[in-house]
């Protein structure tokens, strides 16, 4: 049932997630390590990584979060984790591990969520395929898509449900299996989410209603491609990303 960033603070100890809406200066904190204010303006301490690459900008306003479908875990480091992953990792990172390219077998998911809050519709679909190319390669590809009618009215621009939600993203890993030593990794993930306001509530008392002139939201387009290469020395593995 964890489909987010916040879910997994829920159920981490320690570990807080905050944002002002989607997209909005979204950030982690570990054990009480952050971040009080201008998240967007210095560093924040925890970094997240999807497999062996940063996905965030620790000084960046706006900030995609990673789609957790077809993940395998996610393992949240505790203290100061620049040794082996630089800076911006203070406190800690939370990475999310995916499900890598499996050539022994042809394999694939499929997911569909659906919802309604006050009257409006949420639909969430995933999907998966893994391929194997031979016997020492496979290719794995992941697509979602979400479309999530609002439940908020912002009564300063006169729009009921006014933050609508529309995201989609694909991710693919080929993955070749060169030797009993040497494994190659080639990973792509391109997200983009459009939300179209914010949910933030006039006071505690009028949950799901606000009042601004315009609409307020925060678009994430977020491309990458990480090749990873694994090498057993036998006393230690050998890993460039």
């Amino acid at each position: 049932g964890i489909s987010d960033s916040q879910d997994i603070a829920r159920r981490v100890p320690g570990l807080i997630h905050s944002q002002a809406g989607k997209n909005l200066t979204p950030h982690f904190s570990l054990r009480g390590i952050a971040v009080s204010s201008n998240p967007e303006l210095v560093n924040t301490p925890v970094s997240t990584y999807l497999d062996d690459f940063p996905i965030t900008s620790s000084n960046s306003s706006t900030n995609p979060e990673p789609n957790l479908y077809d993940v395998q875990r996610v393992e949240v480091l505790k203290g100061p984790q620049g040794t082996l992953y630089g800076s911006g990792t203070l406190g800690g990172i939370v990475r999310v591990v995916t499900n890598k390219a499996d050539p022994n077998a042809f394999d694939y998911s499929l997911s569909t969520d659906f919802g309604s809050t006050s009257g409006s519709l949420r639909q969430r679909y995933n999907g998966m395929v893994n391929i194997p190319l031979g016997d020492s390669a496979a290719i794995r590809l992941v697509g979602y898509y979400r479309d999530e009618e609002g439940w908020f009215s912002n009564t300063g621009t006169g729009v009921d449900d006014a933050d609508q939600l529309d995201e989609h993203g694909l991710r693919a890993s080929l993955r070749w299996i060169a030797s009993d030593k040497l494994t190659a990794t080639f990973n792509t993930v391109y997200q983009k989410s459009e939300p179209e306001d914010l949910s933030l509530s006039v006071s505690p008392d009028r949950i799901g209603e606000g009042g601004t002139f315009k609409p307020q939201f925060s678009t994430s387009e977020f491309t990458a491609y990480n090749l990873t290469l694994e090498y057993d020395l036998g006393f230690a593995e050998l890993t460039s990303s």
